[in-house]
């Protein structure tokens, strides 16, 4: 009986991931160019721009990071996090005026190889290249970790399976595959969020014990939080500023390129950032309420929390499922900007192939970085170093000079290159 049980839910997750596979392999039929393959004639519309602005920018890792960090750090999370909603604003009423000679470029590194030169496209595409493997790493990793949640069991192989179904609609299809499975994505983990935080405050016996939480712990004290002479307020403003500045990441990049014009770029991120606005408070709240009722769980495992206290058969499979939406919608964007950038900035660049056999290779590259991604994700467990790792990379090299280029400070290529 309870093999049977545990069956429905895996239909469930088996099921979401065939839909996607055949939306994606159905939207990118009839690819012929790398520039089809890489902005998909720039043809989209807002709503569907604005779809996968916030379905590439959501990933697993912000549900879990949302998730343990409220649940630990309370509002010193809670408030720097809405920096996000600062970084949408900054790039639609501030950069994207800006962005009009980078629109129809394939790639952040394209844009830096007008701006400085063909080393800088290729620097720009190497960094890139580490950035977004680690990105996609991340979410494999927590893709197998709701499946272990779901399966009881190592999630090994339907990691591998999950993973095989974002990279064949992605090295097919293009980013016209992502972009549609980007909105199947994004109206199910908008319909499962709301969902959990309704099933876990249905929990809560006494809703007193909530505001309680809010009054009388201290991770919700604003007095404590906004003392300037303590350390921690210090931390809350660098982690704020963190999450204010824009990182312009390759994905991040493709998705302003992707823009009709300024206007449709303009309304894409700023429409984003008050549905992200949305997610964080949803996530948040959902962290806070397990707080009420249990103060002392491991916040690493909330989300397993909450499959084994809040969900029933059927209803877990949909719950992994609106996690796995999280991670699938990230992941495939990291893997077709990064294909763009090793085939057409690096192997284009470098002459190892022909012009005409762009679109191949950026089909095999995205075989090969989930592969690699895939592969980290199995073999280490602390993928968050890997993470940084690829950011202090990045950052630095990339966003610092872009985003001045993007402010009309521009400088010559052998100085952006020291």
């Amino acid at each position: 009986m309870n093999d049977m049980l545990i069956d429905i839910d895996v239909a469930i997750v088996v099921g979401f991931l065939l839909l996607n596979l055949g939306v994606g392999l159905y939207y990118g039929q009839g690819v012929k160019t790398i520039k089809e393959y890489a902005l998909g004639g720039r043809n989209f519309t807002t709503a569907t721009l604005t779809a996968t602005v916030i379905a590439t920018w959501i990933g697993g890792d912000n549900f879990s990071l949302y998730l343990s960090e409220t649940y630990t750090e309370g509002l010193f999370y809670i408030l720097s996090s809405f920096g996000a909603l600062a970084a949408f604003l900054i790039i639609g009423y501030i950069y994207a005026p800006r962005m009009t000679e980078f629109f129809g470029s394939l790639s952040i590194a394209e844009a830096m190889g007008t701006l400085y030169g063909k080393h800088a496209r290729l620097i720009t595409a190497l960094v890139g290249f580490v950035l977004i493997t680690t990105n996609v790493s991340i979410q494999f990793k927590i893709a197998s970790t709701m499946l272990s949640h779901l399966l009881g069991v190592s999630g090994l192989y339907t990691t591998i399976a999950s993973a095989a179904v974002v990279i064949i609609y992605s090295s097919l299809g293009g980013i016209k595959s992502v972009t549609f499975t980007d909105i199947v994505q994004f109206f199910t983990f908008g319909s499962v969020l709301p969902l959990i935080a309704l099933i876990v405050w249905s929990g809560i016996d006494d809703v007193d014990i909530v505001i309680n939480t809010l009054q009388s712990n201290p991770l919700f004290d604003m007095s404590l939080l906004l003392d300037y002479e303590t350390p921690r307020f210090w931390s809350f403003l660098t982690l704020m500023l963190l999450f204010i500045i824009p990182g312009f990441s390759p994905s991040a990049f493709q998705r302003m390129s992707m823009s009709k014009d300024t206007t449709q770029c303009r309304k894409a991120f700023v429409y984003a950032a008050f549905a992200v606005l949305v997610v964080q408070l949803l996530i948040s709240w959902i962290s806070v309420l397990i707080l009420s009722k249990e103060s002392g769980l491991n916040s690493e495992n909330l989300f397993g929390y909450i499959l084994e206290n809040y969900s029933y058969t059927g209803l877990k499979g949909i719950f992994v499922v609106g996690v796995l939406t999280m991670v699938m919608s990230t992941a495939d964007s990291h893997l077709n900007s990064g294909a763009v950038m090793l085939s057409y900035d690096i192997a284009n660049t470098l002459k190892i192939i022909k012009p005409n056999q762009e679109l191949l290779v950026s089909r095999i590259s995205v075989v090969v970085i989930g592969s690699v991604a895939l592969l980290l994700a199995i073999k280490f467990d602390n993928l968050f170093a890997l993470f940084i790792f690829g950011y202090s990379f990045y950052m630095p090299i990339v966003t610092v000079p872009f985003t001045l280029a993007v402010l009309g400070f521009r400088t010559s290529s052998k100085t952006a290159l020291v």
